[in-house]
């Protein structure tokens, strides 16, 4: 197994979990929003994965390329009322956390290349 396959398939997984969960949360419309950031946002083969992932579950699909813009986007689709974001790779304490904080009824998942989480 090759390094790209041990990075894609948990954040392909996560993604998918994501969109599954939100879709199965109610019945008003879901919305999920995937998010690469850090490495995954350079790395065309970790675009190319999420794009795919996003066209298949109807997710929104950012890629921000600087801490700042991580936290845009977040806020951004938190304040819109989406109900899940799938962190991948952000810089959590910056782009996730508080915006986590100020947004409780959104659901986080984070991944990185340490490993995944979700936050409720």
């Amino acid at each position: 197994m090759n390094i790209r396959t041990l990075v894609a398939a948990p954040i392909a997984a996560l993604a998918v979990a994501g969109c599954a969960t939100a879709a199965a949360a109610g019945p008003h419309h879901d919305e999920t929003v995937i998010v690469l950031g850090g490495q995954a946002a350079r790395s065309p083969a970790q675009i190319e994965l999420a794009e795919a992932v996003a066209e298949r579950t109807g997710a929104q699909l950012r890629v921000p390329r600087t801490s700042t813009e991580e936290l845009g986007v977040t806020h951004l689709f938190a304040a819109r009322g989406y109900d899940t974001i799938v962190a991948i790779d952000l810089d959590r304490h910056v782009s996730v956390d508080p915006v986590a904080e100020r947004y409780p009824g959104v659901r986080f998942l984070v991944a990185s290349h340490a490993g995944s989480q979700a936050r409720p």
